[in-house]
């Protein structure tokens, strides 16, 4: 029965409460999407970070969306190296930009993809390659001159490969699964293989935290101390 609470000074409104009795229990609904349950999916925030990396190093990165920066692809890439198998909820959607200061000259890139986790003991890598004459892109963090467009040519693919392998030496172990390459983009003076190498190195490392709400100190750490 409803009940009304009792009128104290300087109280404009009554309240009425519903009581129930003390054997109720609210029936708690499994909510699932993708496979999830809804709460966990939700704890995965959308988020860019722009970080200062020191000696006028800049970088953005995205986590749980990519940047607008999608591209046709001509011809894919593939590569498939020894991987563990770990249960857990990994990032899959990240992008990682760059820019780095050389004196007279800089460099810049731009890599981002998808990441799905698996059952087998390998990771497979797709890469897709673009043309050259990608749409450009004016938001980006590359030097004033350096025309900057969407897509990934086979030589920064390759790069991209030598990377892959590159962090999995690095990590000793690394995520069974499969990443796809669909985002990037490219400096037409400041982009080169290396950069691209340290891109994959960092785009991985990212797909293989645990944490999916890294900080930007965690962030900063996942950067080498030189682009060379």
């Amino acid at each position: 029965m409803p009940r009304t609470l009792p009128r104290y000074k300087n109280m404009a409104y009554r309240h009425t409460v519903c009581m129930l009795p003390k054997s109720f229990r609210p029936i708690q609904p499994c909510l699932t999407m993708l496979g999830e349950p809804l709460q966990d999916y939700h704890r995965i925030h959308k988020f860019m970070r722009i970080l200062e990396l020191g000696k006028h190093r800049r970088a953005r990165v995205w986590i749980g969306e990519l940047p607008n920066v999608m591209y046709t692809s001509s011809e894919t890439l593939t590569q498939s190296i020894v991987a563990d198998r770990k249960a857990h909820r990994w990032l899959k959607l990240a992008a990682v930009e760059v820019f780095v200061p050389l004196g007279p000259r800089s460099m810049y890139g731009l890599l981002g993809g998808g990441f799905e986790a698996g059952t087998e003991d390998n990771l497979n890598v797709d890469v897709n390659i673009s043309g050259e004459n990608g749409q450009t892109y004016s938001n980006s963090l590359a030097a004033t001159g350096d025309e900057v467009r969407v897509g990934l040519p086979a030589e920064y693919a390759k790069a991209v490969i030598t990377g892959v392998e590159f962090t999995k030496n690095e990590l000793n172990s690394i995520v069974a699964g499969k990443i796809t390459i669909n985002g990037a983009a490219y400096g037409t003076i400041g982009s080169c293989d290396a950069v691209f190498k340290h891109l994959t190195v960092i785009l991985v490392k990212l797909f293989n935290l645990t944490n999916l709400e890294p900080s930007d100190d965690e962030l900063i750490k996942l950067f080498p101390l030189t682009f060379s």
